[in-house]
């Protein structure tokens, strides 16, 4: 075997404290790949690939390290451990430098390869809603705040914030599925259980190891306390594009850790409370839901029923509307009982009609989708203020002592 070949080819214990020339040195060895096989493999001129194993480029170009890596193999935590050590080998000298730019015009083919070889950005988001509507003026204002055209001198960030029931979740997901375009890279997604029974909320660092594996990093690569995977994570995100959704987030440090550094990624945030912290520390966007206009609900019964039959019973298509008091997932249980249950929209009105009877018609079966939910959870309003829903009573603001204290936080 070669004596170059044979160099490096041993201990990893310590990768952190090794050069970028000792990892391509190790990982070479790895590999089993000669210098000069290494080169007719990744493309990279072998006078390149000398003098970087022999740390002589200061400053390593960033095209020849992706080249390698894909040559190499190397999982995105050898990538970030590879991009660590060639950024802190420190200032480069002009000659090193431009020598090593004459070196990389020699590169093989000259091809584009991607850092990961056979990894797959990942689409994360849950199916959305087939026929969203009445949510436009949402819609465009997430494209002006998280889009290709928002301000990125920093993370791009906005909460979307709203009380149980008011389609949090489904404008996320539905902008999400409508962006992907935006987000070559992928698009994360974690429902973070902020409001479910006590002890559900999914702590950050679970989420973090699922996002890290989700971006090709192997179980064993993953480091144990949270800020590791939290800086783990903003590396390998460095200079990517993706999306991050996070839903139900209950509080501000349930999000902090998993926000991205780089201005090129984007994150939606959901939660039922206004994350005030967010907006204050991490000049994140607030964008509150309220409840839907009486033309918007009907529009929403029209795209879950059919535009024909609302119109056939407009009377008792108003009726439900207006005892659903716009909130769109009583609308759409209620839509949901008409459908499966082949009943006239004047049947589902008259069962609307009374408080007890009403609450059982918008039982849908599931706990996370039953509207009598929304009834008995206060959630942050439009304004700042807290805000109680019940069907057919309009909602009742109700400030809570935060908001009894002084002028409330938002836009």
């Amino acid at each position: 075997m070669p004596a170059d070949m044979r160099d490096g080819a041993g201990d990893f214990s310590a990768p952190q404290s090794r050069s970028s020339g000792a990892l391509i040195r190790a990982w070479r060895g790895r590999a089993l790949l000669t210098q000069e096989e290494l080169a007719t493999k990744s493309g990279v001129n072998v006078r390149t690939i000398r003098r970087l194993e022999n740390d002589a480029v200061h400053r390593p170009r960033s095209r020849s390290l992706r080249l390698l890596a894909e040559a190499l193999q190397l999982d995105p935590y050898e990538q970030a451990l590879l991009a660590a050590a060639a950024t802190s080998a420190g200032s480069a000298d002009k000659a090193a430098h431009a020598k090593d730019a004459g070196d990389d015009a020699e590169t093989g083919d000259g091809r584009q390869a991607k850092a990961t070889a056979g990894w797959r950005a990942p689409r994360q988001l849950p199916r959305g809603v087939l026929r969203f509507v009445a949510r436009a003026g949402e819609l465009a204002e997430l494209d002006a705040l998280l889009g290709p055209r928002a301000d990125e001198a920093g993370t791009r960030i906005c909460v979307v914030s709203g009380m149980a029931g008011i389609g949090k979740t489904c404008l996320a997901l539905h902008w999400g599925h409508r962006a992907r375009a935006w987000f070559p890279d992928g698009q994360l997604y974690v429902n973070l259980k902020g409001f479910g029974p006590a002890g559900d909320a999914v702590d950050p660092r679970d989420a973090l190891a699922t996002f890290l594996e989700a971006l090709g990093v192997p179980p064993r690569r993953i480091p144990e306390d949270l800020p590791a995977r939290a800086a783990l994570y903003r590396t390998i995100l460095a200079d990517k594009r993706v999306l991050i959704v996070l839903d139900n987030a209950g509080q501000a440090d349930q999000v902090t850790p998993l926000l991205p550094a780089a201005p090129s990624c984007a994150v939606l945030v959901t939660s039922r409370n206004a994350l005030t912290g967010l907006i204050a520390t991490e000049a994140a966007a607030a964008l509150p839901l309220g409840l839907l206009r009486p033309g918007q609900a009907r529009e929403l019964l029209a795209a879950r029923l059919g535009a024909a039959r609302v119109a056939a019973e407009r009377e008792a298509a108003d009726a439900i509307v207006a005892r659903c008091a716009g909130l769109p997932l009583a609308l759409g249980i209620a839509a949901a009982h008409a459908a499966a249950h082949a009943t006239t929209l004047a049947a589902v009105a008259a069962r609307l009609a009374g408080r007890g009877r009403r609450l059982d018609t918008l039982d849908a079966g599931d706990p996370a989708a039953d509207a009598r939910t929304a009834s008995a959870t206060p959630a942050i309003g439009q304004g700042g203020t807290r805000t109680r829903y019940a069907p057919n009573s309009p909602p009742s603001p109700d400030p809570g002592p935060a908001v009894r204290a002084g002028p409330p936080l938002g836009r």
